[in-house]
């Protein structure tokens, strides 16, 4: 089987794809190593060849040649391709796309320095860093092939990391591949509220957990998806509710882009209504921070 894996920063696809390599004997493709491979053919650094593949495409039809040249010469065997765009070049393959809030990828990447281009002073210099190379590299992507790299919808399983151990997300891949259905899911405390403080409460969320098994069954509910921030569809009593009783992830049944229309007739980015001051609120009864704020919160 052929596993597209792309994720991201810090959203533990290297152990991951250790995981895959060491328990199952996948072979695994790393666009990462084949990019410094090329590098040395070039003597250039991989710092180097970065800035270069921002103006000059063909940097990257070169290394994406070698991947699906990779791919045609190794049909039907078990590998992991560690890539961003590999879900877009193969064929027959499933498609894995991991999230994690930008305050545990933070948590996870500083102080590593594996490379010149993670190398940060601060906790918060790593979470604003990691979300720019985010945004810049699916830009760049986008301008390159055409492609949202984000898109939900070029994926079958769409993975946050953010409360999972490596094992438990090689788990998981397993058992979804199996079953070849698309499906979201999203750790609770990667999702903001759209709605205002007085539309939720720990006493409902108290409530809510009386009523719904959260421990047994996976909760369901739709979400909005601004940007790459997710926001509530409704019942935040129920993602309070998952807070509090430390449920890992959420499954989203429907995520709603920016400019869709919900049920309620509204377009998705109007429904939003939080302020700062609601999401201050929302951290304090979830006793967390999200320490990273969309734009669109004011």
């Amino acid at each position: 089987m052929f596993i597209a894996l792309n994720g991201q920063l810090g959203s533990g696809k290297t152990a991951l794809c250790a995981l895959f390599r060491d328990l199952d004997g996948y072979d695994i493709f790393s666009t990462g190593k084949i990019q410094r491979e090329y590098a040395n053919e070039l003597g250039i650094s991989t710092l180097e060849l970065n800035e270069r593949s921002k103006t000059d495409y063909s940097y990257d039809y070169a290394i994406d040649k070698k991947l699906m040249d990779y791919g045609e010469a190794n049909k039907g065997k078990n590998i992991v391709f560690d890539s961003r765009m590999a879900w877009h070049f193969l064929k027959d393959v499933y498609k894995v796309h991991l999230l994690i809030r930008p305050a545990t990828a933070a948590d996870r990447v500083f102080g590593k320095r594996e490379s010149k281009e993670e190398t940060y002073k601060s906790r918060e210099e790593a979470m604003s860093e990691l979300v720019k190379r985010r945004d810049m590299e699916n830009d760049r992507y986008n301008k390159v092939y055409n492609v949202n790299m984000y898109d939900f919808r070029n994926y079958d399983l769409i993975l946050d990391t953010t409360k999972l151990t490596p094992e438990e997300t090689y788990q998981i891949i397993l058992r979804e591949s199996s079953k070849r259905e698309s499906v979201v899911y999203v750790a609770p405390n990667n999702i903001y509220p759209s709605n205002p403080k007085e539309t939720y409460s720990v006493d409902k969320a108290k409530e809510v957990l009386k009523i719904m098994d959260v421990y047994t069954h996976i909760p369901t509910m739709s979400l909005i998806k601004i940007g790459e921030n997710l926001f509530t569809y409704e019942k935040e009593n129920l993602l309070l509710a998952c807070n509090l009783a430390d449920i890992k992830f959420i499954k989203a049944d429907k995520v709603y882009t920016e400019e869709e229309i919900l049920p309620n007739g509204q377009k998705a980015i109007d429904y939003i209504k939080s302020s700062m001051t609601d999401i201050r609120e929302w951290e304090k009864l979830n006793n967390f921070t999200f320490d990273f704020y969309p734009e669109n919160i004011k």
